[in-house]
């Protein structure tokens, strides 16, 4: 186990190699007025991989500030091979940043939020532009309430009301296209800007 001294003396190092380019390393001086310098900031410390096709090789990690969204506290930022993620030491100290000098809560900040992307697989129009529409077991137009022929698309649920969507958890997967997907994954995550009703 290393001791500060040697734990600090890696960091400069590992910090020097990580930013070789002139360019990246000037960069860092948005960091100059944090108080502390960079290396007493980020602790870069050495692990031992120990599965997997990397068994046995060093590889260096940073402690996140803050937790990941997904669980995750510590972050790789180099390998014995050379590569290296500076890009992890920058959010990092734009992390500590936020903490030390704008006053900000670590409960308010989150890293790699989940974030939804949907995708019809059918979007309701062909190649042309022009509307699809569905059709039954026969070749005839299905219709809706209204008498209007049904656009072949998985968007958007028209059978569904407002009230429907109040807890989409409930909603079975055959209720779900793409905007039903997206009001249950914003009341899962408690997004405050989905209201039902």
């Amino acid at each position: 186990m290393l001791n500060e001294k040697q734990t600090q003396r890696n960091t400069t190092e590992l910090i020097d190699k990580i930013f070789k380019d002139p360019k990246t390393k000037y960069e860092l001086s948005e960091f100059d007025n944090l108080g502390k310098a960079v290396h007493d900031i980020i602790k870069i410390y050495p692990k031992q991989i120990e599965s997997g096709r990397e068994t046995g090789k060093t590889k260096f990690f940073i402690k996140s500030f803050v937790p990941f969204s997904s669980g995750k506290e510590e972050i790789q930022v180099f390998a014995e091979s050379g590569k290296s993620c500076p890009e992890e030491i920058v959010r990092q100290l734009w992390v500590y940043k936020l903490i030390h000098t704008y006053g900000y809560q670590i409960d308010e900040i989150e890293l790699e939020k989940s974030v939804y992307f949907g995708s019809a697989e059918r979007g309701g129009k062909n190649n042309s532009g022009d509307y699809e529409y569905r059709v039954d077991k026969d070749g005839n137009f299905m219709e809706d309430d209204a008498g209007q022929a049904v656009i072949d698309q998985d968007l958007v649920n028209y059978s569904l009301k407002p009230h429907d969507l109040a807890d989409a958890a409930t909603l079975p997967e055959a209720n779900l296209c793409v905007a039903e997907a997206f009001v249950r994954f914003a009341q899962k995550h408690d997004l405050d800007f989905w209201r039902a009703g």
